[in-house]
């Protein structure tokens, strides 16, 4: 069935384990899924008596009474040499004889076992989720700031489009005397010139990045604007 075919690509996908298909009604599905994966069809009778060549019996049937039953195990077992084999019974109702736990070496788990474990992952989960919220809560939060700030990008621009404005101005306005100057006279007014602007413009440029986070920008860009004239 589905379960069967999910319980043994996983096995293959972590791992080349040598898989025994068995199946009874149905063996040319069996005979299909081992051909696909690599497997051993298996007629069920076949399978009960192989059964101490595996370390790990998975059963995920239909069937109405035990597929493996006590006896099954404990010939098995007596083939192993002591070697333990796990038996996982994924079938409702249970289609291993529990009596087969009692046997030395051998490890039943069912549904309810694997349900056990699978509540506790999700405990241990659980106890990972509120720290990760804070994270990516936290990622977020800068995130949306960040965009909230490429608001006030234009305003910034404009800022340094009015600071160099002001500068050519005061430099045409010198006209004839700065054209006078040796070029490399001239070279140092423009670099004077510009620093000075950057510099007078860093601080509010940055106050109005930090600013920008705090979820108003659209208001300092309104303000901005009103005080360097741009509105």
């Amino acid at each position: 069935g589905e379960t069967s075919e999910l319980v043994a690509e996983a096995l293959v996908e972590r791992g080349e384990p040598r898989l025994l298909v068995a199946g009874e009604k149905h063996l040319d599905r069996a005979q299909a899924l081992a051909r696909r994966l690599g497997g051993e069809a298996l007629t069920l009778a076949e399978a009960q008596a192989r059964l101490g060549e595996v370390d790990i019996a998975i059963v995920a049937t239909a069937a109405k009474d035990w597929v493996l039953r006590r006896e099954h195990v404990t010939a098995a077992l007596a083939r192993r040499n002591a070697r333990p084999i796990f038996l996982v019974d994924l079938s409702v109702p249970r289609n291993i004889d529990p009596a087969t736990a009692d046997l030395p070496n051998a490890y039943l788990y069912n549904v309810d076992d694997l349900q056990a474990v699978a509540d506790e992952n999700m405990k241990r989960r659980g106890a990972w989720v509120a720290p990760a919220r804070a994270i990516v809560d936290g990622a977020a939060d800068e995130t949306g700031a960040w965009l909230d700030s490429l608001a006030l990008v234009p305003v910034i621009r404009e800022m340094n489009e009015y600071g160099e404005a002001i500068r050519r101005e005061l430099i045409d306005r010198a006209g004839s005397r700065i054209k006078a100057l040796p070029q490399e006279v001239r070279a140092d007014v423009e670099y004077i010139t510009q620093a000075l602007v950057a510099k007078l413009l860093h601080r509010p440029i940055s106050r109005v990045k930090e600013l920008g986070t705090d979820g108003r920008p659209s208001t300092y860009s309104a303000l901005l604007r009103r005080l360097f004239g741009q509105d």
